[in-house]
């Protein structure tokens, strides 16, 4: 099983990017179960594309989301970045999440966006796939001014 990332954390867990019709990687996110909508596909998005396709699966209990067979021709439009002498290339997978923390299971000062970065890169010279996990988030609220 190939991880990328730290224990507490997202972390990039099963990345298979050997095809590009049939990307699949999964995400466990270790609070996943006290997010508000975690569960819900319409609350994810994959470089903001709107298409079934590009939906993940999630497993409740074990903190998993998954993206399966992904197809970058759908899933990843204006991808491959590929150098000028197309020695490598690589496939950019932007998720975005709208999902916070339920203040009812753990009472929340500060809501975040949680975006994660998966990036596939393929080197021809070298003939190797390398991948890369960036989880990234960004304050948008703070409740601390809420009378309780």
């Amino acid at each position: 099983m190939y991880y990328i990332g730290h224990a507490g954390h997202a972390t990039l867990k099963d990345v298979n990017c050997s095809d590009a019709s049939s990307i699949s990687f999964s995400i466990y996110i270790p609070d996943f179960d006290v997010w508000v909508n975690s569960s819900k596909e319409s609350s994810w998005s994959l470089n903001k594309v709107s298409n079934a396709t590009c939906a993940p699966t999630f497993d409740q209990d074990t903190g998993l989301v998954m993206y399966s067979n992904i197809d970058v021709s759908i899933c990843a439009p204006g991808n491959p970045a590929i150098t000028p002498d197309n020695s490598t290339f690589e496939y950019e997978f932007v998720i975005s999440v709208d999902a916070e923390a339920d203040s009812a299971i753990a009472p929340v000062t500060f809501a975040y966006d949680h975006r994660y970065n998966v990036k596939c890169f393929y080197n021809r010279e070298l003939e190797n796939i390398t991948a890369s996990f960036k989880p990234l988030h960004s304050l948008t609220d703070n409740n601390s001014s809420k009378s309780k």
